[in-house]
């Protein structure tokens, strides 16, 4: 190995090294894992739930301006219990227009999305958006940051239903994703589970099942949570 090696400039050397040991430090990587540089988002036209499950904030005005393709954005404030609103035909129309709508409803404006948060696109056509990403929001972290009720959310690494509900201390009442596609909530309840209903439940509303149909939390994926 050694004269093998010894074939090629130190440079090369140490980088033949670095990738056999699998310590190249590339930019896309970190000691804890996979960072990524980008995540996108791909929307159906109407009703998206998406999720920012990386750190790092989007603009929400920068890059949602375009009312060709969407028509408004919301995010749930658990902290003031509220929405916060952004409409890109109210924001060209300049002045206060976006402000003084956003206040006469109660509203929050919002301006932009952190790591962690879920929120709401309502698209104006099927579409794609890229927005910068960083490192991913683990189930640990987000879970310290529940409150009690509704929590409108994101993890960055691809975990169950279950899995999320299991780790969360106090445990969790019912969690909620959307399929835009075929315009159903995906539904997951602890207690049900433990009684064996669960199936029946979900049949009988017309949900959909996590487990049944391999759907996963994770990137890009905004979910509803609701905290006892």
């Amino acid at each position: 190995m050694n004269a093998y090696f010894s074939r090629f400039p130190l440079a090369a050397r140490t980088l033949l090294l670095a990738l056999t040991l699998g310590l190249c430090l590339l930019p896309r990587f970190v000691a804890a894992g996979v960072v990524e540089t980008t995540t996108t988002f791909d929307f159906v036209q109407g009703w998206n739930l998406v999720g920012k499950g990386s750190d790092g904030a989007i603009d929400v005005a920068g890059s949602f301006s375009d009312q060709t393709r969407f028509v408004s954005l919301w995010k749930w404030d658990a902290a003031r219990n509220t929405w916060a609103f952004y409409s890109p035909a109210l924001a060209a129309q300049g002045g206060t227009v976006l402000a003084d709508f956003v206040a006469a409803r109660g509203y929050q404006l919002l301006a932009t999305i952190s790591g962690s948060e879920g929120f709401w696109v309502n698209a104006a056509q099927a579409d794609s958006l890229t927005v910068p990403s960083g490192n991913a929001v683990t189930t640990t972290a987000l879970g310290a940051a529940l409150v009690q009720g509704w929590n409108l959310v994101a993890v960055g690494a691809s975990v169950t239903a279950k899995q999320f509900a299991d780790a969360q201390a106090g445990g969790v009442t019912t969690l909620w994703a959307w399929d835009a596609t075929a315009r159903g909530w995906y539904f997951h309840a602890p207690s049900l589970e433990a009684s064996s209903t669960m199936g029946n439940y979900i049949s009988s509303k017309g949900y959909r099942d996590f487990t049944a149909n391999s759907k996963l939390l994770g990137k890009g994926v905004g979910f509803w949570v609701n905290k006892p």
